[in-house]
């Protein structure tokens, strides 16, 4: 796996996104921001914007790093992986 910072452009994009958008991770480790709705069958829901909001995440470099590491950690532990 790669550093969970592949993550930050997705947490960023995350931010400005619609109330809906999730990051989607794939089976083969890739990540996208998309509408819930859109979330593929080989795909799994890593993260929210609702949940972004709710754990009132303040956007600087050590809080969002501590959010990818999260993620990165959970998905591991689910047996998933995450490519650069």
């Amino acid at each position: 796996m790669h550093a969970p910072s592949t993550l930050f452009g997705h947490l960023v994009a995350l931010m400005h996104a619609t109330t809906d958008a999730v990051i989607a991770v794939s089976a083969e480790g890739t990540a996208r921001v998309c509408p819930r709705s859109e979330v593929g069958a080989a795909e799994r829901e890593a993260y929210s914007r609702d949940l972004l909001l709710a754990e009132g995440v303040v956007p600087t470099p050590a809080a969002l790093q501590g959010v990818m590491a999260r993620i990165a950690a959970e998905l591991r532990g689910e047996g998933w992986d995450l490519v650069a």
